[in-house]
């Protein structure tokens, strides 16, 4: 097959086609454009690792109180479960699963806004210091009816908190303010 003379003449000529190169900087570029961002929101893994581990952890106080055995007895007996430990658990799985969501909600509406989720941790983790508390005490006087109730009161606190830091959120985002007042939580 016959080559026609435009593709001798490129044949010929080849090196004097090569001498141009782009600029440095066009190559930068092209690059930022192709590469994926890769974004690990650490906050919101941790929020659902954590609600993972309060299920758990109610799942297991609630599998444990009704399946405790003396071991000098032989076989397990099954353990009636107090009405207020069933609500207990219940309300665990409820609340855990609202809040959890209730943070992730915040993360995301708030474009993950550090000084929002630092207060956040503050206000909750205040709450959590109480509600730990309140765990011991129920470890050592179980039948206590009001230390079960302070603990379900304690997880509507908390949800009332991310609500109001979400309206909060929402409302600064509507009016175009420069700073969200998510700090006004009193416990």
């Amino acid at each position: 097959m016959k080559t026609d003379e435009l593709e001798r003449f490129i044949l010929q000529n080849r090196d004097e086609f090569d001498s141009e190169e782009p600029d440095p900087s066009v190559w930068m570029r092209i690059e930022q454009k192709t590469r994926p961002a890769v974004r690990i929101r650490w906050g919101s893994i941790l929020w659902k690792a954590a609600a993972v581990i309060v299920i758990f952890a109610g799942s297991y106080l609630f599998f444990d109180l009704t399946h405790r055995s003396d071991v000098t007895e032989g076989p397990a007996q099954e353990i009636p479960v107090p009405e207020e430990f069933r609500e207990l658990m219940e309300a665990d799985g409820y609340y855990s699963a609202r809040i959890a969501g209730m943070k992730e909600e915040i993360i995301r509406v708030s474009g993950n806004d550090e000084q929002i989720l630092s207060e956040i941790n503050i206000d909750l983790g205040e709450l959590d210091t109480v509600f730990e508390e309140l765990k011991r005490d129920l470890r050592e006087n179980g039948d206590n009816k009001e230390v079960i109730r302070a603990m379900i009161q304690n997880y509507r606190i908390k949800l009332q908190i991310l609500e109001e830091i979400l309206l909060q959120i929402n409302r600064q985002k509507t009016t175009g303010e420069d700073e969200p007042s998510a700090s006004s939580h009193e416990i």
